[in-house]
């Protein structure tokens, strides 16, 4: 009862830290839940949490041993082309995409890394940009935005069809009372990815 009881709170704690950007402290929590109980959910909530954290090498077998049990499970095989992407496991990843674009014709963001991976100096952009990315994460966390601009803005000019990137300098901008700044990055995130729901809310909530 007691161990339920803990694992529910990890768990919880867990999303609850993903959802604030504390990956890190997300990962501490879904750690403890898998001393628990290995279920796959749980195993898969400490996947997402190693790749938030950047930390691709170590979620891959965890990832593969997940999909050996459910090799159709849409968002497993989603997160395992991105891991494979971030490792350069480029023919892995093609692979994989081309499997789930069959099986899921419809998934937007297939068609999109699929698109992405059939050009070797595209995807190679797309992979370094997210690196710059998650760099800029750790410092925005730290409160260090100058430095998270300077990043965000490298990983524009290695790929300026990066629209996370531009919802990121939005949220630095918005921070620093920069509203002009934060609302034209917003709009520019907005253009780039239009299917992008969250991107769509923040801009109005900074556009009010």
């Amino acid at each position: 009862m007691l161990d339920t009881i803990k694992l529910q709170c990890y768990q919880r704690w867990g999303y609850k830290r993903l959802r604030e950007g504390k990956h890190e402290k997300a990962l501490w929590h879904f750690e403890k839940a898998l001393l628990i109980s290995d279920e796959v959910t749980i195993k898969f909530n400490y996947v997402v949490a190693l790749s938030a954290v950047a930390k691709y090498k170590e979620a891959y077998p965890h990832l593969d041993n997940i999909l050996l049990a459910y090799n159709d499970n849409e968002m497993a095989l989603s997160l395992m082309i991105w891991v494979c992407m971030m490792l350069r496991k480029w023919d892995e990843a093609i692979e994989l995409c081309e499997k789930i674009r069959l099986q899921f014709p419809s998934n937007q963001e297939f068609i999109h890394l699929h698109n992405i991976l059939q050009n070797s100096e595209i995807r190679e952009k797309f992979v370094s940009a997210q690196e710059l990315i998650k760099q800029a994460e750790k410092s925005m966390l730290k409160k260090k935005y100058q430095e998270a601009i300077k990043l965000l803005k490298q990983a524009l000019e290695v790929n300026p069809q990066e629209a996370l990137a531009y919802n990121n300098l939005a949220s630095i901008y918005y921070s620093l009372k920069e509203k002009d700044k934060a609302i034209d990055c917003m709009k520019k995130a907005v253009e780039l990815d239009s299917l992008n729901k969250q991107y769509k809310k923040n801009l109005r909530i900074i556009d009010r």
